[in-house]
């Protein structure tokens, strides 16, 4: 994950393996990124409702959580 300055409106969390094929299903619908932690995504979306409401009628197998963000801090996890 960089440490730029976008401004990263939801979080996403996927099943255990499922980031790869979570990303893909999100394709097209904003700027995701994996985060180096594990389930982890985070996401920039022009329209938080409309995407929330896409995402609430789209059947996703990869996809447990959705978590709409209003402000974001950049955190590295200790190895």
């Amino acid at each position: 994950m960089s440490k730029d300055t976008k401004k990263w409106n939801v979080l996403l969390v996927s099943y255990e393996r499922e980031e790869r094929r979570l990303l893909e299903e999100l394709q097209g619908m904003g700027e995701f990124i994996t985060t180096g932690f594990r389930s982890i995504l985070l996401g920039r979306v022009d329209d938080l409702e409309a995407f929330l409401k896409t995402l609430n009628e789209k059947v996703s197998f990869s996809l447990s959580r959705v978590i709409p963000l209003e402000e974001t801090f950049y955190v590295t996890p200790k190895k």
